[in-house]
């Protein structure tokens, strides 16, 4: 354990920092953008759409989507998304 580097974000201290690289802050940036990347693969601008009710994650819109008798309105979206599709 005495080897190990101790990662700090976007730092490593240790022998093995060549194996520490890139800031903790840009990973989690970038997987939630690959995770929004392959949403909108597959669900479109509509499933985009569906992501402007609140804040959530991508995997509480199947429970949202069960609930029936609650109307989800959504206020604020980007400009190019307000245009209805055709």
């Amino acid at each position: 354990m005495a080897n190990q580097p101790t990662r700090f974000a976007g730092q490593c201290h240790g022998r093995e920092s060549q194996r520490c690289t890139g800031f903790t802050k840009d990973r989690v940036y970038f997987s939630g953008w690959k995770k929004i990347e392959e949403f909108f693969r597959t669900q479109g601008i509509e499933g985009l759409r569906k992501l402007y009710r609140g804040k959530i994650k991508i995997e509480d819109l199947a429970v949202m989507d069960r609930m029936e008798d609650v109307e989800w309105k959504v206020r604020y979206v980007p400009e190019w998304m307000a245009v209805e599709s055709p």
